[in-house]
């Protein structure tokens, strides 16, 4: 759903979607990142609650009265992600951040070892992100018994985002689909056989940016015809931005073809053909004879 206009309350959980390869884009970056809001705004329909979207330093931060895993759900299912971390969003003051780090450690199993990663996209906060790292962690290990700091190989990664107004903190990190927003490089028409080979060079063409549409024939049944198609827009594809598959259409059509009619139009125009022999000089087939279509 659309960010409603009022800006989000600055404490409570998000989600953070980190930016793939449209990091790398340069004047014409904004135009890709419309798309790829344009596209979560569809995979977030139906979720059922409001939803804001919002955008940081090649960061896209979600959150709404929604459960987070909801959120995450959907999330991971648009192609331009890097990552999709869960996280807890507090304002940028060092107890609120303290405060927040030791509550997504607090569960953490006993003698499990973590470091704290900081990155400030504010400059202006008056620590260095080495301090915070040094603070937070003193904090965490007073208060969260059992934990140990490990900063090379640790079991726990608690990240650290410190923006102007509000902080992120995250433990978690979930790959994303990454590639670019699908629709942003144009449109391509797939022939699905019945196979998973050409839906799934159908889904890493989306991630390329291709918007999708799907052509699939099947002699049998419209139940067996759509199978193809489910697989690369339900299961591989999930409903997105520009993707169609046109079942309705498909249904309709199989419900009036003739399958019968068809064939027997195209075997009374059929030739055959022999091995050496002009194409021009072949006489029409007989009805007791092979009929076979080139």
């Amino acid at each position: 759903m659309p960010a409603p206009r009022g800006a989000p309350d600055r404490q409570g959980s998000c989600v953070l979607l980190k930016h793939g390869e449209i990091f790398l884009k340069g004047r014409n970056r904004h135009l890709f990142t419309e798309r790829l809001h344009d596209n979560l705004r569809l995979a977030l329909r139906g979720i059922g609650g409001s939803t804001w979207i919002k955008t940081a330093q090649n960061v896209t931060v979600l959150g709404g009265q929604v459960p987070q895993e909801a959120l995450l759900e959907r999330a991971r299912r648009v192609i331009g992600f890097n990552s999709v971390e869960p996280a807890v969003r507090v304002p940028s003051e060092l107890e609120a951040i303290t405060a927040a780090a030791v509550d997504a450690l607090a569960d953490v199993p006993h003698r499990a070892t973590f470091s704290v990663r900081t990155r400030r996209r504010d400059k202006q906060f008056p620590l260095t992100s080495s301090q915070v790292d040094a603070h937070v962690g003193a904090r965490v290990l007073a208060r969260v018994p059992g934990l140990r700091v490990n900063l090379a190989r640790p079991d726990v990664v608690l990240a650290v985002e410190i923006d102007r107004k509000e902080t992120y903190v995250s433990r978690a990190r979930l790959p994303g689909l990454t590639g670019l927003p699908v629709g942003s490089s144009g449109r391509a028409l797939v022939l699905l056989s019945g196979g998973y080979d050409s839906p799934v060079a159908a889904h890493r063409a989306m991630r390329r940016g291709l918007a999708c549409d799907f052509v699939h024939f099947n002699g049998g049944t419209a139940g067996i015809s759509v199978l193809p198609d489910e697989d690369c827009c339900s299961l591989l594809a999930p409903p997105r931005v520009s993707t169609r598959a046109g079942l309705p259409q498909l249904h309709s059509v199989e419900r009036r073809l003739d399958l019968d009619e068809v064939v027997e139009t195209l075997l009374d125009a059929a030739q055959v053909l022999r091995p050496g022999a002009d194409t021009e000089e072949v006489p029409a087939a007989s009805d007791d004879s092979c009929a076979a279509s080139v």
